[in-house]
C-alpha cells in the first residue's frame, strides 16, 4: 500500500513539472517589445537644401523629387527642406553655410568648388568641353576627385553627385553681339572669385565685372554691366531683359552639370543605408533635371522673345572657332595652376 501510494506521488510530481514546462515561453523567441532586426535607430531630422536656381527651374522641380525621394526611402526618418532662387544666400554664401553646417546641402555648378581652387573651372572652359559624354566622364575622373578631396579637406563639404543637368550658358546682353568688335570694352558679369573666367572674357578684349548673380540685375539697369551669360533658365526667370538686356547670343559656350555637395560631418553621421539612399536618389532626380531642362530651354527662349521683347542672334560657327582658339591657351596655364592648387591644399 504505502509502495502503490509513493508511485501515484511520484507519477503526480512528474506530470506537473511537465505541465510547469509547457506554459514556459521558449527561450529562442524574442520579447514581444523587441524590435524588428532590420529597423534603423533613428531620430528622424529636417535637413536645408538651398541653391540660387528659381522655383519653376528644372533644376528645383528635380531638387524637390530629391527630396521626396529620400524622405520616402528613410521612411519618413530624413525630410528635405529645399530652398530656391537664393532666398538663403548668394552662391558665395551657401558655400560659407554649408561648410559651418547651418544647411546641409546644395547645388551649384562648379562654381561650387572655386572659393579654394579658382583655377579648376579651367576644366570647363569655354568652347572647351562641349560634349555631354565627355563632360560625364570628367565628373567621375580621377582629376575631378583629386580636387573633391582637396574641396572637402579644406572646407568640410564632400560632392556626393554630379547628376543635375544644366542646359548651355549663353549670352545676354544689352545690345547686339555678333563678332568681336562688339565684344571690345563690354562688360560682362563673371562670377565673384573666379579669376579664370575674368581671364576667359579679358583674352576676347572684354572688361569682366566680378559680382553675384543677385546683384546683375540693378547693375544692368545703373549701367554697370552690359550683359551676363548663364543657361537660358536662369536668364528668363532673373528678368534681365526688363533690366535692358534685350538680345540673346545662342552662343552655347559652355556646359556643365550642378554638383550636389554636403556637410561631410552631417553626412557621415547619418547610417550608411541612408547615405545609400540619398546618393542614388540624386541619380534618379538627374534623370528628372535632364528631361526639365531640354523640354524647357526652347519654352525660356519663346519666354522672352514674346513677353520681354528680346531678339535672339545665333553665333556662327565661324565666330565661335575663333573664340575657342583667343581664349585656349588661358586654359592651358590655369589647368596647371589647378592642380597645384588641390595637391597644396591636400599637403
Amino acid at each position: 500500500m504505502k509502495k502503490a501510494l509513493a508511485l501515484v506521488l511520484c507519477l503526480c510530481m512528474v506530470l506537473a513539472m511537465c505541465a510547469c514546462g509547457q506554459t514556459g515561453a521558449p527561450t529562442s523567441e524574442a520579447p514581444a517589445s523587441e524590435a524588428p532586426a532590420d529597423k534603423i535607430d533613428f531620430e528622424p531630422q529636417t535637413v536645408k537644401l538651398a541653391h540660387v536656381a528659381a522655383e519653376d527651374s528644372g533644376l528645383n522641380q528635380a531638387l524637390l523629387e530629391f527630396a521626396r525621394l529620400v524622405n520616402e526611402r528613410t521612411n519618413g526618418d530624413i525630410t528635405i527642406d529645399v530652398s530656391a532662387g537664393g532666398i538663403l544666400g548668394t552662391e558665395p554664401e551657401l558655400k560659407e553655410m554649408l561648410s559651418v553646417g547651418t544647411i546641409q546641402m546644395t547645388s551649384m555648378g562648379w562654381s561650387l568648388l572655386t572659393n579654394k581652387l579658382s583655377y579648376s573651372i579651367a576644366y570647363f572652359g569655354y568652347y572647351r568641353m562641349l560634349d555631354r559624354d565627355e563632360l560625364n566622364a570628367f565628373y567621375d575622373s580621377e582629376t575631378a576627385q583629386l580636387f573633391y578631396d582637396a574641396y572637402e579637406k579644406a572646407t568640410g563639404v564632400r560632392v556626393i553627385g554630379h547628376s543635375f543637368y544644366q542646359a548651355a550658358r549663353n549670352l545676354m546682353a544689352n545690345k547686339p553681339i555678333e563678332n568681336l568688335d562688339d565684344l571690345k570694352g563690354f562688360k560682362i558679369r563673371t562670377p565673384n572669385g573666379v579669376a579664370v573666367d575674368i581671364e576667359s572674357w579679358s583674352a576676347w578684349k572684354c572688361s569682366p565685372v566680378p559680382m553675384a548673380l543677385s546683384e546683375v540685375y540693378t547693375a544692368l539697369e545703373q549701367g554697370v554691366v552690359d550683359g551676363v551669360e548663364c543657361p537660358c533658365s536662369y536668364l528668363s526667370n532673373y528678368g534681365f531683359a526688363d533690366a535692358g538686356a534685350k538680345y540673346l547670343m545662342i552662343s552655347e559656350h559652355q556646359i556643365y552639370n550642378n554638383l550636389l555637395g554636403v556637410n561631410a560631418e552631417w553626412f557621415d553621421s547619418l547610417p550608411a543605408e541612408y547615405q545609400e539612399i540619398i546618393i542614388e536618389a540624386e541619380k534618379e532626380a538627374g534623370e528628372l533635371c535632364k528631361k526639365l531642362e531640354m523640354e524647357q530651354e526652347q519654352a525660356y527662349i519663346d519666354k522672352m522673345v514674346n513677353e520681354q521683347g528680346v531678339t535672339v542672334i545665333e553665333w556662327s560657327d565661324e565666330f565661335k572657332q575663333q573664340l575657342k582658339e583667343m581664349v585656349a591657351p588661358v586654359y592651358e596655364e590655369n589647368m596647371n595652376l589647378a592642380l597645384e592648387e588641390a595637391k597644396a591644399l591636400l599637403g
